[in-house]
C-alpha cells in the first residue's frame, strides 16, 4: 500500500515527493512520459526574483525565491549554478521608473549602467539543472510508468490503474486533470515555452534576464522564452528559433552560430497567477451544501466539500522551478500534519471565482 501517490512526473510532482518522503511515508509517483519527457525538461531553470513594485504576487513570489534559493544551495549545491543574473527591463521604461525598482528586489543587487535603462545584477540569482534536479529529489521514491484515466475511491484507499494509495496528489501540470472538476478546467490555461541551443563563440559568466533568457551552455548558449498562451502544444519551428535568436541579440553579441537543439513544451498557469496546491474540491456536493453560492454568496467559517485524500499541485506557469519547492513544502505539511495552507494556494479560490461566473 502507498502512502503517497503523486500523478505527474516534472518538477511540481518532484517536489512534493522530495518533502512527503521526509516524513517517512511510502511515497511513488507515476509519469505516462517514462520521466523521459516531461515539460519541465524544456524549461530554462531559472531562478530570479519577480521584478515589479509590491504586490500580493509578487510578496509571495519574494517568499518563494528566498526559500529556493537557500534550499537549493543547502540540498543540491552541485546541481545550483548559483551564478547571478543581469535583469533588463522587459517593457518600456523611463531609466527612472526602472531604477526605482531596485527598492523592491528581495536579495543583493548591483545596478549596472547597461544600455539603454541600465540592468540589475541579482547576486543571489541562478540556474538549476532540471532532469538531475529531478532524478535527485525522486531517490527513494517509487516510480511507476502508467497512463492514468481515472481515479476511483474504494473505502478510504484511492485507485489509479494498478496503484492503490491512501492520498494522491495531482501534479499533471498542462495536462487536463483526470478529475472532472469544471473550476479546474477553467481557471487552468496552458503557456507554451521553447528553448534553443545554439552553438556559438559568445561568452557569457552569468544569466541574462530580458525579453528572452539567456544561459552559457557548454559550446554555446541556450536561449528560451515562455511566451504563448494556448491550450494545445505548439510544433518546434525553426522560426520561433530565430526570433529568440534576435531577441537575444539585443542584449549579448552573438556572431556566427549554429542551432544544435531545439525544444518546448507546455506549463500549466492559473488565471490568478497563484499556483494550486491544497485539496481538490468537489462543487457539487459543495453546491448541495451551500445553494447559496450560485447567487453571489460567500463562505464565512465552513470550508467547500472535498474529496478526502485528495490533492493538487500545478499551476506554477514560467516560474516552476523557483515556486514549485516552496508550495511542495507547504503542500506537504498540510497532508502530513495538517498545517493550514495559504489562501492564495488554495484551490478553493478558484472554485469560489467559478461559481461567480456561473451568475
Amino acid at each position: 500500500m502507498i502512502d503517497h501517490l503523486i500523478i505527474g512526473g516534472g518538477i511540481a510532482g518532484a517536489s512534493v515527493a522530495y518533502f512527503l518522503k521526509q516524513s517517512g511515508a511510502k511515497v511513488a509517483i507515476v509519469d505516462d512520459t517514462g520521466f523521459e519527457n516531461p515539460a519541465s525538461f524544456a524549461a530554462g531553470a531559472f531562478i530570479n526574483p519577480v521584478m515589479g513594485k509590491p504586490s500580493k504576487f509578487k510578496d509571495f513570489a519574494d517568499e518563494a525565491f528566498a526559500f529556493c534559493v537557500c534550499f537549493y544551495s543547502q540540498n543540491f549545491p552541485e546541481l545550483f549554478n548559483h551564478c547571478g543574473s543581469l535583469i533588463y527591463p522587459k517593457n518600456e521604461k523611463t531609466k527612472e521608473e526602472f531604477a526605482a525598482l531596485g527598492a523592491y528586489i528581495p536579495s543583493p543587487y548591483e545596478l549596472t549602467d547597461t544600455p539603454p535603462l541600465g540592468a540589475f545584477f541579482v547576486k543571489d540569482s541562478g540556474l538549476i539543472s532540471p532532469k538531475a534536479l529531478i532524478d535527485a529529489m525522486l531517490e527513494g521514491v517509487d516510480r511507476y510508468e502508467a497512463h492514468i484515466e481515472r481515479l476511483e475511491k474504494e473505502g478510504d484507499i484511492w485507485k489509479a490503474g494498478e496503484l492503490r494509495a491512501k492520498t494522491v496528489i495531482l501534479a499533471q501540470g498542462a495536462v487536463k486533470s483526470i478529475v472532472d472538476e469544471p473550476y479546474l478546467h477553467t481557471q487552468l490555461y496552458g503557456l507554451w515555452g521553447q528553448k534553443s541551443k545554439i552553438k556559438t563563440e559568445a561568452n557569457l559568466p552569468y544569466i541574462i534576464s530580458s525579453k528572452v533568457h539567456i544561459v552559457a551552455i557548454e559550446g554555446g548558449l541556450g536561449i528560451g522564452a515562455t511566451h504563448i498562451r494556448t491550450e494545445e502544444p505548439i510544433p518546434i519551428n525553426r522560426a520561433d528559433t530565430l526570433r529568440l535568436i534576435e531577441e537575444a541579440r539585443e542584449v549579448i553579441d552573438i556572431a556566427d552560430f549554429e542551432v544544435t537543439e531545439e525544444a518546448g513544451g507546455m506549463r500549466s498557469a492559473s488565471i490568478d497567477h497563484f499556483p494550486l496546491a491544497g485539496a481538490v474540491y468537489d462543487s457539487e456536493k459543495t453546491i448541495e451544501r451551500f445553494p447559496s453560492l450560485i447567487h453571489g454568496a460567500r463562505l464565512s467559517s465552513e470550508a467547500p466539500s472535498k474529496y478526502e485524500g485528495l490533492y493538487i499541485h500545478t499551476g506554477h506557469g514560467s516560474r516552476a522551478f523557483m515556486l514549485s519547492p516552496y508550495t511542495a513544502k507547504l503542500l506537504a505539511e498540510y497532508i502530513t500534519a495538517n498545517a493550514p495552507i495559504q489562501k492564495e494556494t488554495d484551490p478553493a479560490r478558484l472554485l469560489f471565482r467559478y461559481f461567480k461566473k456561473k451568475l
